[in-house]
């Protein structure tokens, strides 16, 4: 089946859905959390058809994708840039390109929640050229789009970039300082004005002020970043849980990492986790300066130590995929391997071996794991792992 003009602005308006556009979803089904979510629909092709001619094969690969609950050995199908076929084998002569994955971990592309990957702003950096280290194909910008940068971001860094980018539009001036709770509820006041389908993330360190009082501001679906990060205003103090830290998991309030280089601890994280609050979300805050800091700070080195920690692999890379996904709720099949979502990928090396993690107060852990990104595919493409095969190289 041919891809016509209409087709093709249908897909490229699917991949730049903005930050501050909504998707509209036709059709839902019901994933592992009970939300609602947009199912990918294809376009260009017919998956049932048995004479498709796949523009790339991801062949013998451990396949994992928690929003199906998948996991096994799987020959990958993709076609005009969208995820076409998943099954036990694919034959060698319906792929133009084909890339042996044996005895590598496919999982859908990795969804950074938490970054600064906008080159240029701020502490910024460059997404495309660090997809060698990080795996990552989805990005969202966690503070610098505001109101005297939105413009480069929309108009300048998205447009040239591979990596999809979306932003958290930063509403205030400058950071916290002195002025305690108050921007808090002015972003939840904008976020509620906008409309139900807008999130507030908040990033938590040392601010002056209670933190109960701040986690008793959040709503159902807002973000918590920073969430184990040991900076002096912490969600565990004495070694215990605060109330209002098990009140705001309960009510779905979202506990995102957010590591970066001054915002994990595992003094934190770990009874935390034994109380009953575990992240939902992993995420790596990458930027010019934690990306110089001791425990490279990168999404894949943050999954290890999650590994490390006992978090099952499955849910490691389902708080770093799907996940995130809905909570981006951008575009349909974001953070899958479903049929017609866009086939983005990352593909690891699980190294056995002794390992050791610090975290950003210098308290150390010893592992038996960790992944290792071999390739990237964002929109059935490969990159980030030179050299490929033509024409990829």
């Amino acid at each position: 089946m041919d891809v016509s003009r209409r087709d093709l602005i249908k897909l490229g308006s699917t991949a730049a859905a903005g930050s501050l556009l909504i998707a509209q979803a036709a059709q839902a089904q019901t994933p592992m959390s009970g939300t609602q979510m947009a199912l990918p629909t294809p376009v260009g092709f017919k998956p049932a058809d048995p004479a498709l001619k796949f523009d790339l094969v991801i062949a013998n690969g451990d396949v994992l994708d928690p929003s199906q609950r998948l996991r096994g050995k799987r020959d990958i199908g993709i076609k005009n840039g969208q995820m076409a076929a998943i099954g036990a084998s694919i034959a060698a002569d319906r792929a133009v390109q084909h890339i042996d994955a044996g005895g590598r971990l496919v999982t859908p592309g990795l969804v950074d929640v938490h970054t600064h990957l906008i080159p240029h702003i701020g502490i910024g950096l460059p997404a495309d050229e660090l997809v060698g280290i990080t795996g990552t194909t989805t990005a969202v910008s966690a503070g610098d789009t505001g109101a005297r940068t939105l413009g480069a971001f929309t108009h300048w860094a998205r447009p040239q970039t591979r990596t999809r980018l979306f932003a958290f539009v930063h509403i205030s001036n400058s950071v916290v300082g002195q002025n305690g709770l108050e921007p808090l509820r002015r972003a939840i006041l904008a976020a509620t004005v906008a409309g139900p389908q807008y999130r507030v993330m908040c990033h938590i360190c040392a601010a002056p002020g209670s933190i109960s009082d701040l986690l008793d501001l959040f709503r159902p679906g807002d973000l918590l970043t920073h969430a184990f990060s040991g900076a002096g205003n912490n969600i565990v103090q004495n070694g215990q849980l605060l109330p209002a830290a098990k009140a705001a998991k309960q009510r779905g309030v979202i506990f995102d990492v957010g590591h970066g280089g001054g915002s994990f601890d595992y003094t934190v994280c770990e009874p935390a986790m034994q109380q009953g609050t575990p992240p939902d979300t992993l995420s790596s805050d990458l930027h010019g300066f934690s990306i110089n800091t001791p425990g490279y700070r990168v999404l894949p080195n943050v999954m290890s130590k999650f590994l490390n920690l006992g978090v099952s692999l499955e849910e490691v890379v389902a708080r770093t995929t799907w996940e995130p996904a809905k909570i981006i709720g951008r575009v349909p099949g974001l953070g899958t391997l479903l049929v017609g979502a866009p086939a983005d990928m990352s593909i690891f090396e699980l190294v056995d071996g002794p390992v050791e993690f610090v975290d950003t107060r210098n308290n150390k852990r010893s592992g038996t794991k960790k992944l290792v990104p071999w390739l990237t595919v964002k929109g059935g493409r490969p990159w980030g792992r030179p050299p490929l095969p033509i024409p990829f190289s």
